[in-house]
């Protein structure tokens, strides 16, 4: 909608109180605009960016490190922490496999024994 074009979303979200994880009203009274312009811009840019870049494998990882904290930060100002894990696990899938694994093996290998 129109809050996402003019970059109010962010303060928009932040500033209801039905679902949010805390208060962030207070940030009215500061001159925080540009920055709140900016994070919303940087949601605008990121899923932009995402439907054009994720197949690229060399922006891929990038694609993939902004998301983590982005997608993070919708937590505590709309208090949609299951949106933001569905959406973290959503770009978890773009992962590579062997990447998985690797993070995987220190834990879960298994020695077997000589018999």
């Amino acid at each position: 909608g129109e809050p996402w074009w003019n970059g109010e979303a962010v303060w928009w979200l932040m500033a209801q109180s039905e679902s949010r994880l805390v208060d962030f009203s207070f940030l009215g009274q500061w001159n925080a605009a540009p920055v709140f312009n900016l994070w919303t811009y940087a949601f605008i840019a990121y899923e932009f960016s995402f439907a054009v870049f994720i197949g690229n494998r060399l922006a891929r990882p990038l694609l993939l490190a902004i998301g983590f904290p982005l997608w993070l930060s919708l937590i505590p100002i709309t208090g949609l922490t299951s949106f933001a894990l569905i959406m973290l696990v959503a770009n978890a899938a773009f992962v590579p496999a062997a990447w998985w694994r690797s993070v995987a093996s220190p834990c879960c290998s298994r020695k077997t024994a000589a018999a």
